[in-house]
């Protein structure tokens, strides 16, 4: 028993190494892919299918109807009617006139009543029956409806894409600055544990006090605290990233675009001058479907005042039988047949049909306002992002240069500090600015993917 057990637990390892996921995605791929896997996009088109098959059910409707029919009975005691007695006073006139009785003696007194069976033991029918719509205002308008219908549930599908296409984005370029700030931090943790050492020898030697050494272990502390943060910053964004694609839980996602080919300069310098186009946009697109659809309504509550028309057949074959025999040959089956036209017009509702009109009417005016409020949205957006980014540009530029000349004199300071022309004081001074230009750095790149993924929503170029 124990040589299965002792198996498993060492194959279960390996077992667990294999059912890992790797995907090495790049920004584009990680959209192709969430297109692909994400739970809201697979929804999305499911409704799109959905409506799909509702034009399929409203068509229906105007095809024709059409149904079978059958029954049987079996009358365990057939239905007894009570009729007055109409045969006796017939034949005691009879008899009268033929001098057969006296009028005295053909005298019946109180009305008698006969009781009467109609039908028989058995009777069984079954029959077919056609039912046509000719003509509907609500049907043709609602068809229409159902087909936009189905155009909006796409065009829905189409801005949900558009949405997780940013949020995709959004996340991977979290992932990227978490790396980013991880791989600068761990260069400045290296410097600092570097003059950390060479500190030390010299307090060994007597060339330095041992306050010297504690600043310089207090900063890489510091560090040490910064890059367990980011670590955990870059796990979030990794853990976020996979959720928005909809990949396994146990799926290692390998980022193979960094800061510099996300940000694509010439790309951002392209971006600056684009224009907007409204028309494009997924919103605007779906607000504009979803006026035309309350124009739809509108139409169908008018189409109310129309006349309906509907045309019908029915063909019956009915059989009575006092013995069970609905199947022997030569048992007659009694047939009905017939066929029409129901006419159905609208006359008067009481204002019922005018106030759904207005109702319909107020709604559309509501969807029209809906409509010019996206518009100047969008535009108010696309202005604010192309702003943003104009900023985040200069921004990212000046931070970038000083990010440079703060390492280039933390960089001198140190070697002056070697040939002990600096004190540790000055050191720990050029330290902490270089500490601090690699933060505002890493804000301003920040900000500049963030500008520059805004107006890319706003103009819809993803």
């Amino acid at each position: 028993m124990k040589t299965p057990v002792l198996l498993f637990a060492l194959l279960f390892p390996v077992i667990a190494l294999q059912s890992q996921q790797r995907l090495e995605l790049s920004l584009r791929e990680a959209q192709s892919y969430a297109m692909e896997n994400n739970r809201e996009i697979r929804s999305a088109r499911i409704d799109v299918d959905l409506a799909d098959k509702k034009v399929k059910e409203t068509t229906a409707i105007g095809l024709p109807q059409i149904n079978a029919s059958g029954s049987f009975q079996h009358f365990l005691d057939i239905p007894v009617t009570v009729l007055p007695d109409f045969i006796s006073p017939t034949v005691l006139a009879t008899l009268v006139e033929t001098e057969l009785l006296s009028a005295d003696e053909a005298t019946l007194g109180e009305t008698r009543y006969v009781n009467a069976q109609f039908g028989t033991t058995y009777n069984a029918s079954g029959g077919v029956a056609v039912n046509q719509l000719v003509f509907d205002g609500s049907y043709i308008v609602g068809l229409q409806a159902a087909k936009a219908y189905k155009g909006f549930a796409e065009l829905s599908r189409e801005e949900k894409e558009a949405e997780i296409r940013y949020s995709v984005s959004e996340a991977y370029i979290t992932a990227i600055i978490a790396s980013e700030n991880l791989r600068i931090l761990s260069g400045s943790r290296e410097s600092v544990e570097k003059l950390l050492s060479d500190t030390r020898a010299l307090v060994s030697n007597g060339f330095a006090e041992e306050i010297d050494a504690d600043r310089l272990q207090l900063q890489l502390n510091g560090i040490d605290n910064q890059i367990r943060f980011a670590k955990n910053q870059e796990d979030l964004a990794q853990e976020l990233l996979r959720f928005i694609l909809g990949a396994p839980g146990n799926t290692e996602i390998i980022l193979t675009d960094n800061a510099a080919s996300v940000l694509n300069v010439s790309e951002t310098a392209a971006l600056e001058t684009a224009t907007l186009e409204i028309n494009s946009l997924p919103r605007y697109k779906t607000i504009n479907a979803a006026v035309g659809l309350q124009e739809l309504v509108v139409k169908r509550e008018k189409s109310a005042y129309l006349p309906q028309l509907n045309a019908f057949f029915s063909h019956q074959q009915n059989a009575l039988r006092n013995e069970f025999n609905f199947f022997a040959q030569g048992g007659e089956w009694f047939p009905s047949t017939v066929w029409g036209l129901s006419l159905n017009i609208p006359l008067f509702s009481s204002g019922m049909k005018h106030y759904r009109v207005q109702q319909a009417a107020l709604e559309l005016e509501k969807a029209q306002l809906g409509k010019e409020t996206v518009a100047e949205a969008a535009n108010l957006e696309y202005n604010a992002a192309r702003t943003e980014l104009l900023n985040a540009v200069e921004q990212e530029q000046t931070s970038e240069e000083n990010l440079a000349l703060s390492k280039k004199i933390f960089s001198q300071t140190g070697i002056k500090y070697r040939e002990g022309l600096a004190g540790s004081f000055e050191l720990s001074q050029a330290q902490s600015q270089f500490i601090s230009s690699e933060a505002e750095y890493i804000a301003a790149l920040t900000y500049l993917l963030r500008s520059k993924l805004r107006l890319q929503k706003a103009i819809n170029q993803f």
